[in-house]
């Protein structure tokens, strides 16, 4: 099992906590739909990308300008 700890100032920890209460739920149980609903919005094809990223792999470029980046986007073909 892993913790999370999140720092949250007065307001915003007042605010969810209400949510929660409406909700009936405690805060913990809300951050845990939050996190989940969240991540299960991004298809595989979005996840394989951002993992690609988070470990350097299959990145393109660098492009030097604007230019050169839509020139690539330009150039695939879906």
């Amino acid at each position: 099992m892993t913790t999370l700890a999140i720092h949250l100032n007065d307001a915003l920890a007042a605010h969810l906590t209400r949510v929660a209460a409406d909700q009936q739920i405690t805060l913990e149980e809300l951050a845990r739909r939050s996190l989940t609903s969240y991540t299960a919005a991004y298809n595989e094809e979005t996840h394989a990308a951002i993992e690609d990223v988070e470990n350097r792999r299959n990145l393109v470029g660098p492009f030097h300008s604007v230019e050169d980046l839509m020139r690539d986007l330009n150039a695939l073909q879906i």
